[in-house]
């Protein structure tokens, strides 16, 4: 069953699979915008399950870098941007844990 909310585990638990499939697909949107896409879960679905255009937000250099390998097979219907979305203009300064996966990248080419 869908929770719609405090669900990171899935997009079936989530009910997100299901409104793109069966509420947003129908409808034939010509542009959906993922902001802080991460590695393209969603852009993926979206592109999967529309046939719309897809304009990706991530600011993290190496998160962007998979991202862009993820999408590469729909790079026709994207545009990824390395840039966070907010309310205001500014300067915002990102941290990683030295650990973490997105520090260990490799620069992909599409």
């Amino acid at each position: 069953m869908a929770r719609g909310y405090n669900s990171f585990r899935n997009f079936k638990e989530s009910g997100e699979e299901y409104f793109v499939r069966r509420v947003l697909a129908p409808t034939l949107p010509e542009v959906c915008i993922d902001i802080g896409a991460c590695v393209g879960n969603y852009s993926q679905l979206l592109l999967k399950n529309t046939v719309c255009k897809v304009i990706a937000f991530e600011p993290l250099p190496h998160t962007r870098t998979l991202l862009s390998q993820n999408l590469c097979e729909f790079r026709h219907r994207t545009v990824v941007e390395e840039l966070a979305v907010g309310s205001r203009k500014r300067a915002r300064e990102y941290l990683l844990q030295p650990r973490s996966i997105f520090t260990r990248i490799p620069n992909v080419r599409c």
